[in-house]
């Protein structure tokens, strides 16, 4: 994203879905980007669980999401110098069963362009206040079923048992 406006921008993007399938008991989030001739621009990530799944993302003012915010505090960034990136992850417990919804979402302010940047030309855009997002991201693992454990053992079982059969 880049800001050629002479104030500054805040903008929200929320991205999400329902029908994943489950069952899955835990998580992995993660979200990264760079800020670009954007001193004092401001980045806020969240990640939501949705296990009623009952919708997408909401994109309204104020944004409101389905489900509870998997990280305890949103995850947020201050840009304190003109180039600087930031980096956030996490993990946890989930219980979602069949079928569950997810959103991600990120709210971010740009600083107003100034000097050369106010030209919206094509060749003065590099040096207007950016956000490069590297991507954000939610993956879920499904929970470890009994009867898989159970077939494993057995196939453990099985294997030691040839082996010994083999080596007397």
């Amino acid at each position: 994203m880049i800001n050629t406006n002479h104030l500054a921008a805040m903008i929200q993007v929320a991205v999400g879905d329902i029908n994943f399938v489950g069952p899955v008991d835990s998580y992995n989030i993660s979200g990264s980007g760079t800020f670009q001739n954007a001193q004092g621009g401001t980045i806020t990530d969240r990640w939501f669980d949705d296990p009623a799944n009952t919708q997408g993302a909401l994109t309204s003012s104020p944004t409101v999401q389905p489900g509870v915010q998997l990280t305890t505090t949103p995850q947020s960034f201050t840009a304190g110098s003109p180039a600087a990136s930031f980096a956030f992850n996490g993990s946890g417990a989930v219980s979602d069963g069949a079928l569950f919804g997810m959103t991600e979402t990120f709210d971010f302010t740009l600083p107003a362009g100034t000097g050369v940047c106010s030209d919206a030309s094509v060749g003065n855009r590099s040096a207007c206040p950016q956000l490069i997002s590297r991507g954000q991201t939610e993956i879920k693992f499904p929970a470890s079923e009994p009867a898989s454990l159970a077939v494993l053992g057995i196939g453990l079982v099985g294997l030691g048992w040839y082996r010994r059969r083999c080596v007397h």
